[in-house]
């Protein structure tokens, strides 16, 4: 893999061929040596946001996480009745975010509902 890296003169440097190996390793790939496996099945939208590529790279960057938490913490205040102003849209950019502390899975929010919410939007 072509990783840029820094010389001994602080000078950085964009290799032109591969200069690092990347190691990872997949769940899949250790069943084999586990005594018990549990699984747990869940829905994507709700529980996962992964982050795998840099900022504007890729599908799995950050942006893209906050604006898949964003959406979620919007559909729970949607859900408990609440209105975004001029129909907001959350995203990385407008973010909605709810603590875990308020909320853990879209429940008390009611006290939201017929609120008008404009974003960004912070529930502590």
């Amino acid at each position: 893999k072509k990783v840029a890296c820094v010389d001994n003169s602080g000078e950085l440097i964009q290799p032109e061929d591969p200069n690092a190996y990347k190691f990872e390793v997949f769940i899949c790939g250790l069943w084999w040596i586990a005594k018990n496996i549990a699984l747990i099945r869940f829905n994507r939208s709700e529980e996962f946001a992964p982050i795998k590529d840099a900022v504007g790279k890729g599908k799995d960057n950050p942006d893209r996480a906050l604006d898949l938490i964003s959406e979620r913490a919007q559909r729970w205040l949607k859900a408990a009745g609440a209105t975004f102003e001029e129909d907001q849209k959350a995203s990385h950019d407008l973010q909605c975010d709810i603590s875990p502390l308020v909320s853990y899975a879209g429940e008390n929010l009611e006290k939201y509902k017929g609120e008008t919410i404009k974003l960004p939007f912070v529930l502590k």
